[in-house]
């Protein structure tokens, strides 16, 4: 049976060959298969031959005016062929056969009536009854019509500014359903004037504002109906265009907070909301409305940043110090004469205080001035002199600082020369007077018209002396004053050496002060302004252990005379004089007198 199906198929191959002698065709060299489409290609070309000839040798020619036609489901059509005759004989009326090459999609009567069934394409075709090689077709679209349309784009407004692409936005769409026909839509703005929107739906903002975007399908199917239609709200607000910080910084002590103060320029801008961070939060920390706390002492920076999508951004640095907890002063009150400077000591605790910096300031210029903490007196009077921290710990000390109506250099004197001691009193403010008080034997004192106190030492000692304003008993001083053995003359500083002690080593005493208590025992007359005379320290009639004195007239006491008893206190010296026993001159001790006492 295979073998004769084979030999059919052959047969008729061969027959329909064009050009080939059936002889010189060797089925043998083709499989069963190959043979069938070598059958199949046969009857195709055989087809079309057919049907080239029959056009070619028509009497008729059949066409449509349009080779295509868009129908929505549901909708029918009857497009008729135009005949047109090509020969006399052609016959007047022809029959048409009408098919379609999809029945699912478009279905056809024996009339040529269409009707779209579902979406897709289908061929109609028009075909002569008495020659179906007699044909023309048109495409027929069954379209899906537009139910609606969906637009998706940011939710977020657009920022007009400095960045034109944050003015911008494009926005997306889709036809439902997805198999509509018509996927094309026409977009407008509600107000050109806050944005507009272009064929690639690119959406600008202008001007602050609300636009409404509306993208409306161009589906035919439409006609006479309310379009299909769908809207997206586009909001348009200003963009900040710069953040300004009211300090770039902020200098905090432990435990101190404070906020972050920024301006927004414009003033109109749409979206206000700033974000804070902290560069390093172990130093300073920021919550989101900008208020910094410190953690620890440093040095950190605070960022601020716009949240409408402009990306400007300021930074602040924040100073965190450890804060002065203590402040005192090296004095509480000093008395100062004018003119007359001192430095006073701030005293900072703790010691590892980040700024120790202080302000130094006086309640009355007139009275005395400060500079980083030298006081000068300037004028009589009271003030006080304040010191204060820099850091903001906001602690201050004071000394009080009096300028009385006159001063002196020290409360306590000591009185070395014999000529005694001037002590000047500074009056701190003219037109005044003074009194002066002495207590002990000591000394004497006195106020002299230079305004200085003169001492005049009468024995070693300690007194004090009290000065004072009668109008002004505050400003009332006391000083201590001490009279040295220097300053007298006595048996410390006039010490009496033996005699025989000076004649072993006269040379030893050369210079020194001594004293001597004896009689006068011969006045041997006058060398110029001095007087010269001898008294004796020793023997029964105080005539052994003879010294020679000489000294001014001026010291020489009433009642001096030979035989009186005195006190000599001068400087030791050997001297020659001429001996009328000896009829010579001889060597013998001297003292030259600063000082003789009458006993």
């Amino acid at each position: 049976m295979a073998t004769a199906k084979r030999i059919l198929a052959f047969g008729i191959a061969l027959c329909l060959m064009i050009g080939t002698a059936c002889a010189e065709f060797d089925v043998t060299q083709y499989s069963y298969e190959e043979l069938l489409q070598i059958q199949e290609a046969v009857k195709t070309r055989m087809e079309e031959l057919d049907r080239q000839y029959a056009l070619e040798h028509a009497d008729r020619r059949i066409s449509f005016e349009t080779e295509e036609t868009v129908l929505y489901l549901g909708e029918t059509i009857r497009m008729l062929p135009v005949i047109d005759r090509l020969t006399d004989d052609a016959p007047a009326m022809t029959n048409l056969i009408w098919t379609t090459s999809d029945e699912k999609v478009a279905s056809v009567t024996p009339a040529g009536t269409v009707k779209a069934v579902s979406g897709g394409d289908a061929v109609i075709t028009a075909a002569a009854a008495d020659n179906p090689y007699l044909s023309a077709c048109y495409t027929v679209h069954a379209a899906v019509a537009v139910e609606s349309i969906l637009i998706w784009g940011q939710d977020e407004p657009l920022v007009l500014g400095n960045n034109e692409q944050l003015a911008m936005t494009v926005l997306g769409f889709t036809v439902e359903p997805e198999d509509a026909y018509s996927q094309n839509v026409i977009w407008q703005s509600s107000d050109e004037s806050i944005a507009t929107i272009d064929e690639n739906r690119v959406v600008r903002g202008i001007a602050p504002g609300t636009a409404t975007i509306t993208a409306t399908s161009t589906d035919e199917s439409a006609t006479g109906k309310k379009p299909v239609n769908s809207n997206f709200e586009i909001r348009v607000i200003q963009g900040v265009t710069a953040l300004i910080p009211e300090e770039e910084e902020i200098i905090l002590s432990m435990g101190e907070k404070r906020q972050m103060a920024v301006r927004i320029e414009p003033e109109d801008a749409g979206n206000r909301q700033l974000t804070f961070l902290s560069e390093n939060e172990e130093i300073a920390t920021v919550d989101k409305n900008g208020m910094i706390s410190t953690v620890s002492p440093g040095e950190c920076g605070i960022i601020c940043e716009t949240t409408d999508g402009t990306g400007i951004a300021v930074r602040c640095t924040v100073h965190v110090n450890r804060t002065v907890t203590g402040l005192t002063l090296s004095e509480s009150g000093i008395s100062m004469a004018v003119g007359e400077t001192k430095m006073v000591e701030a005293i900072i605790s703790p010691d590892d205080a980040t700024k120790k910096d202080v302000i130094w300031t006086s309640s009355n210029v007139f009275v005395a001035r400060v500079n980083g903490g030298m006081i000068e007196a300037v004028g009589q009077g009271n003030c006080e002199i304040t010191c204060t921290t820099t850091d903001g710990s906001n602690l201050s000390a004071a000394v009080q600082v009096r300028v009385p109506t006159f001063s002196v250099g020290a409360e306590e004197y000591i009185v070395t020369e014999k000529s005694g001691l001037l002590i000047p009193v500074l009056l701190n403010q003219k037109g005044i007077w003074l009194t002066v008080e002495s207590e002990g034997t000591c000394f004497g004192a006195a106020l002299n018209a230079a305004n200085e106190i003169q001492i005049e030492p009468i024995e070693a000692g300690e007194g004090t002396i009290r000065i004072e304003n009668p109008d002004a008993k505050e400003d009332s001083v006391t000083l201590r004053i001490t009279v040295a053995d220097s300053a007298v003359f006595n048996e410390n500083s006039y010490p009496p050496i033996p005699y025989m002690e000076i004649m072993k080593a006269p040379d030893r005493y050369e210079g020194a002060q001594i004293g001597l208590l004896g009689k006068v025992i011969a006045v041997t007359g006058q060398d110029g302004d001095e007087t010269v005379f001898a008294i004796g320290t020793e023997g029964k009639n105080y005539t052994d252990q003879v010294f020679q004195v000489r000294c001014g007239k001026e010291l020489i006491p009433d009642g001096f005379d030979t035989g009186c008893m005195v006190t000599v206190y001068g400087i030791f010296g050997m001297e020659k004089m001429y001996s009328e026993g000896l009829q010579a001159e001889t060597v013998i001790p001297a003292v030259s007198a600063e000082r003789i006492i009458l006993r």
